[in-house]
C-alpha cells in the first residue's frame, strides 16, 4: 500500500472515532480505558524460518479505548524488536565454519499506530476484552553483513538487507485478561497477532560467496574464499509475531447511578440510600475457561543450507574420491582455467598473489596468478606467474609462460617488465648453476658410495598445501600416500606433501589423485640429496 493510501485510511479512522467519542459523550454509561504495557515478541509462521534471521525480542506500547457499556472504540500504539545477532552468528558458524567477528548486525524493529473496536465482558472483578484494529506500520528490515579482512582489505562474503515502504498497512488482533485491583486501577495480562499478511508485503535480499570446505580439513581455506562465486536472492515476506505482555490498565468514567429507595413523603420517613455503592453488573453470559487460554505453539527449524547444490556438489566429491581415475599429467602443461570469476573474486585472487610475491611467499602467489591467467581484465597475471615460477626456480616453464605473455602484452610498459623479467630469469639460471655445483661437490665428497646411490639421491614430493598449522590432519590425502610436514622458516609456514616418490609418472598420477580431492593447486617438488630444486606441474585440473 502507498504512503498516500495509509494516511487517506489513518483520517477516515480518525474521523469516524471522533463522530462515536461524540456519540458517545452524550451517554451517561461511557467510560474511558487507559492502559500501559511490555512483555515480549514472538515471531510465527514464516517469519519465524530462520533465514529471516528474527528471534524472540522485546515489545512495549500503550493506547486507550472508549466504551459505551460493553463496546468501545480505542487506538494503540507501540513498538517491537526481534534480535538478530544470535540467529546470524549462528548460520555463519554453520555455513563458513567460523565465528562471525568482522560483522555488522541490526534487529528488526517495527513502529505501529492502529484503531479498531472492542468488546468487553465482565465476571466479578475480571474482565476479558476482545479486539482486531489495523492501521499503518513501519517496518525495518535489519542490515546484516559479515565480511572478512585479506591483505588489509575488507570483503563482503554474507550480507542480508531488505527495503520497506516508509508506511504500510498492518492489522492486530486478540484477548486481554484483567483482574480490578478497585474502581479504577487494574492489571493486564495481552495477547496479541501482530502481521501484515494481506495487506503488504517487505521486500529482502541476501548476497553471499557460495564457499564450501571443498577438501573437508575442517575450515574454510583463503583459496576456496577467492575462488567462491557471488550469489544474489530475492523475496518477498509476510511479517507476523505473538505480542505476549503484562501492564497496567486504567478505567475512568461514570459509573453506574446509585439506587435510591423511594418512599411516600413523610416527616419521619427520610429517602434511604442504598447501601450497595459498589454495584457491579452480572455477567451476561458464562466465560468458558478456553475462551481464555492461551497455547502458542513453537516450531524449532533447523538453519536451512542457503545453496541446496553445496549437498549435491559434496557427493559428487565423495564419489570421486572413492573412485579416482588415473591420468598423465602432462610435463609442460601451464594452460590456465577459463576465467569464469566475478569482478570481486577476480580482485580477491590478483591481490592475493600480488600480498604473497611481495612477501617472497611464491609457493602460495603462483595458484592465485594461475588462476587468472585466462582474465583480459588482468593481462599480468601471467607475467607475474612467470615470475613467480622463476622465483622458485624452475626456468624452463617460467621462460616459455613469459613469451606467450609478450606476444599478447603490448601496454607501455611492456620494455620494463622484459628487463625485470631479464634480470629475475638471469638469477634463476645462476641459481640453478650453484646447486648443480653444490650437488656435485657434495658427491664427490662422499666418494664411491655416494656416486653409486647416486640415483636414489633424486627424490620428488607432492606438495598440497602450505600453512601456520604444524599438526593438520587430512583424511582424504592420508589415503594417497604418507604426509609429510616440513618447516619453511624463511616465511614460518609448515609445507605439507606427499613423500617417497622416485618416479615421476607415479608422482604424476597421485598428484591426479590429490587435485581431484580438492587440493586444485598441489604440484610436484623435485629434491636432490634433500634440497629442493625445482618444482613442475602447477597446472590446476
Amino acid at each position: 500500500m502507498r504512503l498516500s493510501q495509509v494516511v487517506i485510511s489513518c483520517k477516515y479512522i480518525i474521523i469516524s472515532s471522533l463522530c462515536l467519542l461524540s456519540t458517545l459523550s452524550h451517554s451517561q454509561t461511557n467510560s474511558l480505558q487507559l492502559y500501559a504495557l511490555g512483555g515480549i515478541s514472538k515471531p510465527v509462521g514464516a517469519f519465524s524460518d530462520p533465514y529471516m534471521f528474527a528471534r524472540q525480542g522485546y515489545h512495549y506500547g500503550g493506547g486507550l479505548d472508549y466504551f459505551i457499556k460493553k463496546i468501545g472504540l480505542g487506538v494503540a500504539g507501540g513498538y517491537f524488536q526481534n534480535e538478530s545477532k544470535s540467529l546470524f552468528e549462528d548460520y555463519i558458524q554453520y555455513k563458513y565454519l567460523e565465528k562471525a567477528r568482522n560483522t555488522h548486525i541490526e534487529n528488526w524493529e517495527v513502529k505501529y499506530l492502529l484503531a479498531g473496536p472492542t468488546v468487553k465482558f465482565t465476571v466479578g472483578r475480571f474482565q476479558m476484552d476482545l479486539f482486531a484494529k489495523v492501521g499503518a506500520s513501519q517496518i525495518t528490515v535489519p542490515h546484516l553483513l559479515f565480511s572478512k579482512t585479506f591483505f588489509g582489505q575488507s570483503y563482503e562474503i554474507y550480507d542480508f538487507s531488505g527495503t520497506t515502504e516508509a508506511w504500510q498497512s498492518a492489522w492486530s488482533g486478540g484477548t486481554s485478561l484483567i483482574f480490578k485491583l478497585n474502581n479504577w486501577l487494574g492489571i493486564q495480562a495481552r495477547a496479541e497477532y501482530f502481521s501484515t499478511q494481506y495487506l503488504s508485503k517487505m521486500a529482502y535480499n541476501y548476497t553471499y560467496r557460495d564457499v564450501y570446505d571443498s577438501n573437508r580439513n575442517g575450515y574454510i581455506d583463503d583459496p576456496e574464499y577467492f575462488e567462491a562465486q557471488k550469489l544474489r536472492k530475492e523475496g518477498d515476506a509476510v511479517l507476523s509475531v505473538l505480542n505476549l505482555n503484562m501492564g497496567l490498565i486504567f478505567q475512568l468514567g461514570s459509573k453506574k447511578a446509585k439506587a435510591v429507595q423511594m418512599l411516600p413523603a413523610s416527616d419521619t420517613l427520610p429517602l434511604v440510600q442504598n447501601q450497595n455503592d459498589n454495584y457491579e453488573e452480572k455477567p451476561t453470559e458464562q466465560l468458558e475457561k478456553s475462551d481464555i487460554e492461551l497455547n502458542p505453539e513453537i516450531k524449532v527449524v533447523d538453519i536451512p543450507v542457503v545453496n541446496a547444490d553445496e549437498v549435491a556438489e559434496m557427493k559428487r566429491a565423495e564419489e570421486n574420491q572413492k573412485v579416482l581415475e588415473t591420468v598423465d599429467v602432462p610435463s609442460t602443461s601451464f594452460d590456465a582455467p577459463e576465467s569464469n570469476y566475478d569482478a570481486d573474486a577476480a580482485e580477491f585472487l590478483y591481490k592475493a598473489g600480488e600480498s604473497y610475491f611481495a612477501l617472497n611467499d611464491f609457493e602460495n602467489a603462483l595458484p592465485f596468478f594461475n588462476k587468472l591467467k585466462a582474465d583480459p581484465n588482468y593481462p599480468r597475471a601471467k607475467y607475474m606467474f612467470a615470475l613467480s615460477l622463476c622465483a622458485m626456480g624452475n626456468c624452463l616453464e617460467c621462460k616459455r609462460e613469459y613469451k606467450e605473455f609478450s606476444k599478447e602484452y603490448k601496454e607501455g610498459d611492456a620494455r620494463t617488465l622484459e628487463i625485470i623479467f631479464a634480470s629475475q630469469f638471469e638469477r634463476c639460471a645462476t641459481s640453478q648453476k650453484e646447486k648443480k655445483a653444490q650437488n656435485a661437490l657434495l658427491n664427490n665428497k662422499l666418494g664411491s658410495e655416494a656416486k653409486s646411490t647416486d640415483v636414489m639421491a633424486k627424490e620428488y614430493k607432492i606438495q598440497f598445501v602450505a600453512i601456520r598449522k604444524p599438526d593438520a590432519t587430512f583424511p582424504g590425502v592420508s589415503q594417497v600416500g604418507q604426509i609429510v610436514t616440513e618447516f619453511y622458516p624463511n616465511k614460518s609456514v609448515y609445507r605439507y606433501t606427499l613423500s617417497g616418490y622416485n618416479d615421476i609418472k607415479m608422482t604424476a598420477n597421485d598428484l591426479y589423485k590429490v587435485r581431484k580431492l580438492g587440493f586444485r593447486d598441489a604440484f610436484i617438488a623435485v629434491y636432490e640429496n634433500g634440497v629442493r630444486v625445482n618444482t613442475i606441474y602447477h597446472h590446476r585440473k
